[in-house]
């Protein structure tokens, strides 16, 4: 009898053991949502080499948004921004948009800021290679025809949340931003 009652948990527990196994090596998760306050997940002063100053940090409202981003279910967001001038008084600006959306319309997001803006007119717009960030990402530079000014932006989709980060300025860099890019993708996930 014991023997019967031994074999017979032995196979309950192989078979829930058969039936619970679940695949850990998913890399991304497409239905995921953030989890984090929009706050907590905008670059901070630390995450930026030295020598820049935050120039400000505020939660994004309403009136930030385009129609688009409102069309497309904007929730919440935030905004971060970063200065650096150096002594001969050459300065870069840093400017970090961050938003949240629903997940059915996360996708559409990618490439809003070139639609919303329509800088055909003023603008030559050169996308650069994918710079394989977060689950979907663009990266491009934008020249002022007029004065030549240069704008490099990378922008990505993480779970529900879109981040457009801009450097520009008379020194812009671009390496730096994708290294910036790179943390904040982390800050999401």
């Amino acid at each position: 009898m014991n023997k019967y009652l031994l074999f017979a948990t032995f196979s309950v527990i192989l078979i829930c053991g058969c039936v619970i196994s679940t695949d850990y090596n998913s890399n991304s998760n497409t239905n995921a949502t953030a989890i984090k306050e929009p706050s907590a997940m905008v670059l901070s002063l630390s995450d930026l080499p030295e020598g820049w100053e935050l120039y400000y940090n505020v939660e994004r409202v309403e009136s930030d948004v385009s129609n688009l981003g409102l069309n497309l279910g904007w929730k919440k967001g935030y905004i971060a921004s970063f200065l650096y001038v150096n002594p001969s008084e050459d300065y870069s600006m840093i400017d970090e948009y961050l938003s949240v959306y629903p997940l059915e319309n996360i996708s559409e997001t990618i490439g809003i800021n070139l639609t919303i803006n329509d800088y055909g007119a003023n603008y030559t717009v050169e996308e650069y290679s994918n710079p394989n960030i977060g689950d979907v990402s663009l990266a491009y530079r934008l020249t002022n025809k007029e004065t030549g000014d240069t704008y490099h932006t990378i922008e990505f989709i993480k779970y529900d949340v879109y981040v457009r980060l801009d450097i520009y300025g008379d020194i812009v860099d671009y390496s730096l931003l994708k290294s910036l890019a790179a943390k904040a993708v982390l800050k999401i996930s």
